[in-house]
């Protein structure tokens, strides 16, 4: 459930700056728009590698979360019953993602059979956010 609540608004947020700016944010028409200006910022684990959590992985999940099969062609995640709790072990995920040790953890995996932690997922998206709005970013373990 919290991880349903975390996906929904952190994937809504752009929303609302699209329906709502403020004085830290320029205009924008639509919240595609505001998922474009935050996508070159967003990288993985803080890296210089690119990802597209924030343009297309964490709204595939927040529709699969609501809709239980998202209908857009363009969809990465194909049904709910891929976002599950497991138990990582080594090699499943790239490295530097999830949790350490074989904890359990919400993994999402997409069409290609590719699998991401969703607390990395989220984590990215959120850095973005900060880092586009040129906010020191906090420590990790404050998470």
């Amino acid at each position: 459930m919290a991880a349903r609540q975390a996906v929904d608004l952190l994937h809504h947020f752009a929303d609302f700056v699209a329906i709502e700016p403020g004085t830290a944010l320029p205009m924008f028409k639509t919240s595609s728009d505001v998922r474009a200006a935050i996508r070159p910022v967003c990288v993985f684990a803080r890296t210089t590698t690119p990802v597209d959590d924030v343009s297309s992985l964490l709204m595939d999940v927040a529709d699969a979360f609501k809709h239980h099969r998202p209908d857009r062609k363009s969809a990465t995640v194909g049904v709910s019953f891929a976002i599950t709790t497991s138990y990582g072990g080594y090699g499943e995920l790239r490295y530097g993602e999830g949790k350490y040790g074989g904890a359990e953890q919400t993994i999402v995996a997409r069409i290609t059979g590719e699998r991401r932690a969703l607390s990395s997922i989220l984590r990215n998206v959120f850095d973005a956010w900060i880092s586009y709005l040129k906010l020191p970013l906090p420590p990790i373990s404050q998470y």
